[in-house]
Formats: C-alpha cells, sequence, structure tokens
C-alpha cells in the first residue's frame, strides 16, 4: 500500500510526504490526518482490523475513512472473483476500535485521542 501525510513545517507552509508500506503489518507515522478512502472493503476482515489498529497505534491525531450502511460485517466477498465486499466500520469488530467515531455521509472521522 501507499501512505501520504501532511502537517504544517516551519513558516507554517505544510509539508506532505508519501511512503509505501503495508499497514496490515506495520505501523505508519504520526500524522495530524490519515485518509483511508476506498480501501478497506478490499481487505479482509482480519486486515482491515490491522490497518486500522496500526493506525491507531501510531497516535495519528485524525482518520478520516470510508465505510457503507450494510447491517452486518462479513468477510465474504460480493464481487464474483473481486475482493469487494461493504464494511461498516461502526458494527463490531470495528465500533471497539474506533470509539468517538462521527458518521458523516458514506465516511467515518475518528479522533484519535
Amino acid at each position: 500500500g501507499a501512505g501520504a501525510g501532511a502537517g504544517a513545517g516551519a513558516g507554517g507552509k505544510h509539508e506532505f510526504h508519501f511512503t509505501r508500506s503495508n499497514l496490515a503489518t506495520e505501523v505508519p507515522s504520526r500524522y495530524d490526518l490519515v485518509i483511508c478512502l476506498g480501501v478497506l472493503a478490499y481487505q479482509t476482515l482480519e486486515d482491515a482490523w490491522a490497518i486500522l489498529n496500526n493506525i491507531k497505534r501510531s497516535g495519528s491525531k485524525y482518520l478520516l475513512v470510508s465505510s457503507h450502511h450494510t447491517p452486518v460485517n462479513s468477510d465474504v466477498f460480493l464481487a464474483a472473483g473481486g475482493h469487494y465486499r461493504p464494511l461498516n466500520l461502526l458494527l463490531p469488530p470495528f465500533a471497539t476500535i474506533l470509539p468517538a467515531a462521527s458518521h458523516v455521509w458514506d465516511a467515518v472521522v475518528w479522533p484519535n485521542h
């Protein structure tokens, strides 16, 4: 996977950092905002959980992540021969790792406090 982070550098100018990593196995650097849109629905439940847990462990301040309104989370991929299924991050098993999340449209904004 790939990642990017942004923060205010010297003189208040924004700096962007791009890295390549496997978020299912590596804790990323700490950033003000991590954007993870359209990623988790293509992972197994185990890897999606690991990715969210590693982002939380990074100490990053906020996470913007895709979520869906599906009534249950399943590890069964919907597309024939593909690897996609909707995940609702406000339901178990994800609800325990994303406390105090705010659901806005189809994204979850998570303050990592």
